[in-house]
């Protein structure tokens, strides 16, 4: 029998531990010290619920040296005697016998309570003679239990009053940065990157509302946003898809809680970016209440439009920080309010042109009319002088470097795909097989037509032999019928015989091969496309001739394409052109333009554009690799000065007011 405990001293010891410490952790390891010591016991270990109602290990005192990790059948027992602990809420002493530790032989639990609830469990594990659970030791053990309460209920006082997450402070400095300008791509990089921050989340990102789309305008830790890449548009689906709903949407890594409509477009946005835990919030336009009429937050919903949605992302644990969790609500109303009002500033016609007449004529206000006149006989002259001034008039247009000669290759049939035998990158010849397609419908109808063949060759050869036969018996009218048989077997095999090679044909044209020699640009992965469906017409792979020569493929928007019409009547055939390579913008190369398409297309970021190409100097230093992003400047002619400088003020007004 253990030997008796002095409690007065372990408690007493104790209550300086727990004035001491201000983690819970920290404290529980010193606990379980103690009372290891003085109770003889060779490890223990201290289990609590976590916010999820998860049994975890929040300290432990040598409890690793049982290597109850290696141990199946150890490990199920301590679970077994930890649930029946929360059940029975009773201190007792439990055999206990694992393959790795033969010294231990019985452990001691004790159940924690805090306001009425079992939230944790103590454990000693020892050998030898188990502990006696008299009297004294059962007011002692209530008593540490008692002591743990107090601790728990002091703990959490202190954590109301100080904020140990220090969010109050961040949220006035991150509402102060965000009211400093009304630069919309100003507010909504300040939000992302302090939300991350705060709320203490991998990932942030802001998506604004613009009529139907919903474009990414900043990411946590990024600058520019690609909106053509897979994961971008794949998060726009969801968040158009979500805001039906207008209500938060949390992922924690299961389906469960996310409406059935939302878990196609969910499970696709996580499977391409690993997002363990994602929380989708809505953010809506502020709009006026009448003075002493609040109104319900599902009726505020209604009522305001859509502004936008901020997503917040973890990608190393599922499980959302308390400070997320309590303050993402929190964060989103003064974003939506900052956002909206710069997004409302910037909405004024002219702002650039109204700010700086309005500096003007508050200066004004101050000086005598006789300046006020030469000012203005200033701006007169100004003018006029701009008028009659030519400059040379530059329309910016971006798009890619490609080769000139390229082709897309596509299915004449359907079917699905046997075999890939190019890789990306890989130079091929005309005629060099490319992707091999299989259509069982033809594989059986060639075979289908092989045994009418046969079978018609087979009756021609028994036709045959009837007509020997007869021909010795001099039947006549028999043999004149035999004959008529006979070649109407030889025209059905000389059909048949057609059938066969026109199928073949189809067969033999299910070969994808090379229309030119050139480089297969199109990226490949054989592992997703062997099996694939395809149907007649779709387009599997593009190649591109590197050694021909190369060309712009740029997009000019389509309120600036007069402009180019008006260079093409001053420069004739050969409009001048030069352009940058984003990733070399320090060299400048030349070329000109070569033809316009024939109609508009729709842009991905410009809207309506109308494309067009640009033909190359021989330049040897031009890095020449497809695809490359370029800048270019075409030029248009002479204008006057003025509209030069200010011709696109005169455009916007003209298309935004002309009624």
């Amino acid at each position: 029998m253990k030997t008796a405990v002095q409690w007065s001293d372990v408690l007493a010891d104790l209550e300086e531990v727990a004035a001491d410490h201000d983690s819970a952790p920290s404290f529980f390891e010193r606990l379980l010290s103690e009372l290891s010591t003085v109770m003889e016991a060779v490890s223990a270990a201290c289990w609590m619920f976590d916010q999820e109602q998860s049994i975890g290990l929040l300290a432990e005192f040598q409890f690793s040296t049982l290597s109850l990790r290696d141990d199946l059948q150890g490990t199920r027992l301590n679970q077994r005697i930890l649930s029946d602990t929360f059940s029975a809420r009773a201190a007792r002493v439990v055999p206990f016998q694992v393959r790795n530790s033969p010294a231990i032989a019985f452990v001691l639990v004790v159940p924690l309570n805090h306001k009425g609830n079992c939230i944790g469990v103590l454990e000693f594990f020892a050998g030898g003679e188990p502990w006696q659970l008299d009297s004294e030791t059962q007011r002692g053990l209530n008593s540490v239990v008692s002591l743990v309460d107090q601790y728990l209920e002091r703990l959490e006082k202190l954590t109301r009053v100080t904020d140990p997450s220090g969010f109050l402070a961040d949220f006035a400095a991150f509402i102060a940065e965000l009211h400093r300008s009304l630069d919309p791509a100003a507010v909504a990089v300040t939000t992302v990157n302090d939300a991350a921050v705060i709320l203490k989340c991998d990932r942030a990102t802001l998506l604004l509302k613009r009529g139907s789309r919903w474009d990414v305008v900043a990411v946590s830790g990024r600058g520019a946003v690609n909106p053509r890449s897979n994961q971008v548009q794949l998060l726009q689906r969801l968040v158009q898809s979500a805001a039906v709903a207008r209500d938060v949407l949390m992922y924690t890594g299961k389906n469960d809680a996310v409406p059935l409509p939302l878990t196609a477009p969910l499970a696709a946005y996580v499977g391409e970016s690993g997002s363990k835990m994602l929380m989708l919030r809505p953010l809506f336009h502020p709009v006026s209440r009448k003075h002493g009429k609040p109104q319900a937050a599902s009726q505020d919903r209604r009522d305001q439009r859509l502004l936008g949605a901020i997503v917040l992302e973890q990608f190393t644990t599922s499980r959302p920080g308390p400070v997320l969790q309590k303050y993402a609500g929190t964060l989103c109303d003064p974003v939506s309010l900052a956002m909206s009002n710069a997004l409302a500033y910037r909405r004024i016609p002219l702002l650039p042109f109204l700010d700086f007449l309005g500096r003007q004529c508050e200066r004004v206000r101050r000086q005598a009319a006789v300046k006020v006149g030469v000012v203005l006989c200033c701006c007169l002259i100004t003018v006029a002088v701009l008028l009659n001034t030519p400059a040379a008039y530059r329309v910016n247009a971006s798009g890619k470097l490609l080769p000139a000669l390229q082709r897309r290759v596509f299915t004449e049939f359907d079917g699905e795909v046997d075999r890939v035998h190019v890789q990306p990158g890989e130079r091929v010849d005309v005629g060099t097989p490319l992707i091999t397609l299989k259509n069982d419908i033809f594989e059986d109808e060639l075979l289908l037509l092989h045994r009418q063949q046969d079978e018609r060759r087979k009756s021609l050869l028994g036709l045959n032999s009837e007509l020997h036969s007869a021909s010795k018996a001099g039947n006549r009218e028999h043999l004149l019928q035999l004959q008529a048989a006979i070649e109407q077997c030889r025209i059905d095999v000389s059909s048949l015989q057609n059938k066969i090679g026109q199928v073949e044909q189809r067969i033999a044209r299910m070969i994808l091969r090379a229309p030119i020699a050139g480089t297969v640009v199109t990226f490949v992965d054989e592992q997703q496309l062997i099996g694939r469906p395809v149907r007649r017409g779709d387009t599997l792979l593009e190649i591109m001739d590197e050694e021909g020569p190369w060309r712009l493929e740029l997009e000019v928007p389509e309120n600036r394409v007069h402009h180019v019409q008006h260079g093409i009547s001053t420069y004739g055939d050969k409009v001048p052109a030069s352009f940058k390579l984003m990733a070399d913008p320090a060299r400048e190369f030349s070329g000109w333009l070569s033809h316009t398409a024939a109609r508009s297309a729709i842009g991905l970021e410009s809207g309506s554009v109308m494309k067009i190409y640009v033909s190359l100097d021989d330049s040897a230093d031009l890095p020449k690799r497809i695809g490359a992003d370029v800048r270019s400047r075409l030029e248009c002619g002479d204008y006057s000065l003025l509209y030069v400088w200010f011709g696109d003020v005169v455009e916007y007004a003209k298309r935004e007011f002309w009624f």
